[in-house]
């Protein structure tokens, strides 16, 4: 079900993980900053699952902004 997606947002859970691993275009909205991203802005093990990070800590109105710009932006 997950790679008939167009695209999907997604706490960091496993669903995040599967469906990047469906080559599902995969959006994982954060709190904070990913430690499994190595400081990166996607998931190395996982390139199809780009992160949606605050500039601050807790700032869900600028990451969802920022998730929405992700889907529009092909």
């Amino acid at each position: 079900m997950l790679s008939a997606l167009d695209v999907l947002v997604s706490a960091p859970t496993a669903v995040s993980w599967l469906g990047a691993a469906a080559g599902t275009r995969t959006i994982k909205i954060l709190y904070d900053t990913s430690w499994t991203a190595f400081g990166q802005d996607h998931e190395p093990f996982a390139p199809n699952c780009i992160l949606a990070t605050p500039q601050r800590r807790g700032d869900w109105a600028g990451t969802f902004a920022k998730a929405k710009e992700i889907i529009v932006t092909p």
